[in-house]
């Protein structure tokens, strides 16, 4: 796996981003739609400095269980230096070939990750795969894909989202196509399209 390079300096700087008070609020907002329960395990797939990951830990407890997961090595070093609980747990790993076991996870977060990875369907179809039947996705990108969503709520998907620019990067096919193709074995239930 190649990772994406970040400098100390760079670090820094995505830290001073992730904690203006916009950036803040995105968080809180994420956290209040998720109502992470005591007890349950959570995979944020492209972390960053692990900030939402924190928040996260804190809502599930010490009996539940944060992992994040992100491309560039030197964030994943970052994050866990300053992680504040032993329940979270940071690992380099690619959204598109995620190394966790299938359906071990009550709650899947990707916030502004899906619109840059290159193949964006297999991010897609990890994040299902990662979550248990029942469980939650989460998914916050800068893609305005409504109609792939409602798409996939109506084959049975429970799905949580939130975006806010359109990138026409993720069609809104994307999501049907490897619905369609069988990809959408496990029925979900839950949360609804926000």
């Amino acid at each position: 796996m190649s990772g994406i390079s970040y400098s100390a300096e760079a670090a820094q700087t995505l830290v001073a981003i992730y904690s203006t008070p916009d950036v803040v609020a995105q968080r809180e907002a994420t956290t209040r739609r998720l109502a992470l329960k005591p007890g349950e395990q959570v995979i944020d797939i492209g972390c960053g400095p692990g900030f939402l990951c924190e928040s996260m830990a804190a809502d599930v407890g010490a009996t539940g269980r944060v992992l994040g997961v992100e491309l560039s090595e030197d964030l994943v070093r970052f994050a866990t230096g300053r992680k504040s609980r032993p329940w979270i747990d940071y690992h380099p790993g690619d959204a598109a070939k995620l190394d966790v076991p299938t359906a071990s996870f009550d709650v899947v977060v990707s916030t502004q990750v899906v619109e840059y990875v290159p193949d964006a369907d297999a991010a897609l179809r990890e994040m299902y795969r990662a979550v248990r039947p029942g469980g939650r996705v989460w998914r916050d990108n800068l893609d305005e894909s409504s109609y792939c969503l409602s798409q996939l709520c109506s084959r049975g998907f429970s799905l949580i989202f939130a975006s806010s620019v359109v990138m026409p990067r993720i069609t809104q096919f994307s999501i049907p196509a490897w619905a369609a193709r069988g990809d959408a074995r496990r029925r979900r239930q839950g949360w609804p399209s926000l």
